[in-house]
């Protein structure tokens, strides 16, 4: 069967400043923690006051927060949507669902495809059991995102 193959694309910056709007709101609903609730009152999250000042530093400062890594790319301000850092990527991720598991590959590679010419060099004799229609879907995601990615997992 093979393991999924993922086709992204980088988010607009459209989808970033909803994502700025949104995540101060976020950061506060998910840490439990909001700037009416004193240090003196009881506070059942008492970690989240620090999670929620660091990330709030990290949103109003530009700095990073956890782990050397800044609010977006932990996810805060994306609501429903799913925005992924791809490794050796720059920024945030979407999946284009229309383009996903178009051709499977055995195990679980790291490998991340910038370009057609990228997946035959990775896939070697592989590449020529794609069919036409696979190799042309592929063509056209990199047409169509020209910045996107294939990763496998």
């Amino acid at each position: 069967m093979g393991c999924h193959t993922w086709f992204s694309r980088p988010i607009t910056d459209k989808e970033f400043e909803k994502m700025k709007e949104n995540a101060p709101k976020e950061i506060y609903e998910l840490t439990h923690y909001g700037i009416d609730n004193s240090c003196d009152s009881y506070n059942p999250f008492p970690d989240n006051i620090y999670l929620y000042n660091k990330l709030m530093e990290s949103y109003n400062d530009k700095i990073p927060c956890v782990d050397g890594k800044y609010w977006w790319q932990l996810g805060y301000g994306a609501g429903d949507d799913v925005y992924q850092e791809i490794k050796n990527g720059s920024g945030l991720y979407t999946d284009v669902i229309k383009y996903i598991d178009t051709f499977r590959v055995p195990n679980y590679p790291r490998k991340i495809i910038r370009s057609r010419r990228d997946l035959r060099r990775f896939l070697r004799k592989r590449y020529f059991k794609l069919t036409d229609k696979q190799l042309e879907r592929v063509s056209q995601f990199f047409r169509e995102y020209p910045d996107g990615v294939i990763t496998f997992g």
